[in-house]
């Protein structure tokens, strides 16, 4: 017997999820422009993490993709991948990677 799905709930948390997003981004992109970038997009995707980038940068010309990493290795970059890797490999522009600081 399968219990019945919430859509409306499901589509609440989604929602929410996405406005969270939005929102952390804008601050991002604030705080870029108080540092003097002002040539900022923001966009909330959804998607398989390297392909959905990979599909906005296609669609977006003379950019250069920043993003961070969580320098996984061995077992751990195979299991899960790495998007950082992929954008690099596949996406013909330039992609700068900065592993974060804790």
């Amino acid at each position: 017997m399968m219990a019945p799905i919430d859509t409306d709930r499901f589509g609440a948390y989604a929602k929410e999820a996405d406005d969270d997003a939005a929102q952390y981004l804008h601050g991002v992109k604030e705080s870029l422009g108080q540092q003097g970038i002002t040539s900022v997009d923001e966009r909330v995707i959804h998607g398989q993490a390297a392909n959905a980038v990979l599909g906005l940068v296609e669609e977006t010309a003379d950019c250069l993709v920043t993003m961070t990493s969580h320098g996984r290795s061995g077992i751990g970059r195979w299991v899960l991948g790495s998007v950082a890797d992929r954008l690099a490999r596949h996406s013909g522009r330039p992609v700068l990677v900065i592993r974060p600081t804790d």
